[in-house]
């Protein structure tokens, strides 16, 4: 049994329903949030609680409110609600976190499909940049360089998810799945991911 406490933001999602069960299997003890809250589930707005924010070892932000195709019809829903989220969230655990306790880790879960959507060579010696063509994956670059940089200034520790095609394709039904909570397991593990 673990005596870590987790966060799940965007716990009423896919890839938290697949996260939580495992999760909570081996013994963590899970604190769901979602937009709306609701039974079972923290709203946002009350997640900058002290009492919250000190009970939290891990945080698995998994809440995003779009996908690429809805995003790409224009920048928005990401700039107005996730991004603020994340900022919010760091900054409570920045100011309100008990200096006495450990560092609280963020794993953030990213999109490897939508940053490296478009590829460029750098001038620097075997450097690819990265310039993401959609609202979507810019948004995704964003979030992942707020908490690369709230992890420098605030002693987080940060881990960044880069997935893509998580599930496989619906009408596969005899290709096993679930990649995602191997990975989380590894990376609450500090063990590497072996497939």
């Amino acid at each position: 049994m673990s005596n870590k406490i987790l966060l799940v933001t965007g716990a009423r999602g896919r890839i938290a329903s697949a996260l939580i069960p495992m999760l909570r299997d081996r013994g963590y003890e899970i604190i769901t949030a979602s937009r709306h809250g609701g039974q079972d589930y923290l709203s946002y707005d009350i997640l900058d609680q002290p009492i919250i924010i000190n009970k939290i070892s891990i945080v698995l932000h998994l809440a995003w409110s779009t996908v690429p195709r809805v995003s790409s019809l224009g920048r928005g829903i990401e700039w107005q609600e996730d991004l603020p989220l994340l900022i919010r969230l760091l900054s409570s655990f920045r100011t309100l976190r008990n200096k006495q306790l450990d560092p609280v880790q963020v794993i953030f879960f990213s999109s490897c499909g939508a940053i490296l959507e478009n590829l460029i060579p750098s001038t620097s010696a075997g450097k690819i940049v990265s310039e993401p063509a959609g609202w979507y994956g810019l948004a995704k670059l964003h979030a992942e360089q707020i908490l690369q940089k709230a992890a420098l200034e605030d002693a987080f520790i940060s881990t960044i998810l880069r997935l893509s095609n998580l599930y496989g394709y619906h009408d596969l039904a005899n290709q096993p799945q679930g990649l995602i909570p191997h990975l989380v397991a590894s990376a609450l593990n500090k063990k590497p991911f072996v497939r």
